[in-house]
């Protein structure tokens, strides 16, 4: 017969901790930091870019937006997800030097659009200020040369988060059910970044 002592203060629950699931992009980390100076990429030997002037609009404060790489990148389901200071592009124009978070699907135009964007900002070319890119698995299993060109188009930008294929989303009437750690964690650090300013 067990006797409780009431002076004996019991030890806590044990907290289940959610273990951050491995991507093939980022490995175990959540987010990879890439360039911080653009400048540093200047020795990348491409073409010019282009990059259309936006139009000129009224800076909201702590506003980000969320500007897709391709169509379906997922943008409006990550704005859906995250805080109201977060923006989708096709919704409101983002304001010239404004902060950006590109959206990237993980096929081949949403990639090379990335790369082109890329290659802008390291050649100083874009009339924002990226401060990160979202790479939005398009399938569940992605090649070793789509990780490598995503790793590398990761590190051209500040910041490269990437999100795993959730197959449930492409259904109409799909709730945005969020059932992955790596994805919780994303919504959590890119809402830190609109709230940083």
């Amino acid at each position: 017969m067990s006797i409780n002592n009431p002076f004996v203060i019991p030890p806590p629950e044990p907290v289940a901790i959610e273990t951050l699931e491995d991507d093939p992009i980022l490995g175990g980390a959540l987010s990879i930091n890439g360039v911080l100076d653009p400048s540093t990429l200047g020795h990348i030997e491409t073409p010019s870019v282009n990059v259309p002037t936006p139009p000129h609009r009224v800076s909201l404060h702590g506003t980000v937006w969320l500007v897709g790489t391709s169509g379906g990148a997922g943008v409006s389901t990550l704005a859906q997800l995250t805080d109201p200071l977060i923006v989708d592009s096709m919704l409101s124009t983002p304001l010239r030097g404004g902060r950006i978070i590109y959206v990237a699907a993980t096929h081949g135009l949403g990639l090379a659009r990335a790369k082109t964007l890329g290659i802008a900002l390291a050649q100083s070319r874009t009339h924002y200020q990226p401060v990160a890119i979202v790479f939005v698995h398009d399938r569940p299993d992605l090649s070793k040369a789509t990780v490598r060109l995503a790793s590398g188009i990761g590190r051209m930008f500040p910041r490269s988060f990437s999100i795993p294929y959730e197959p449930s989303w492409r259904e109409p009437d799909s709730d945005l059910t969020v059932r992955s750690v790596r994805l919780t964690r994303t919504i959590t650090a890119i809402n830190k970044i609109a709230q940083k300013r």
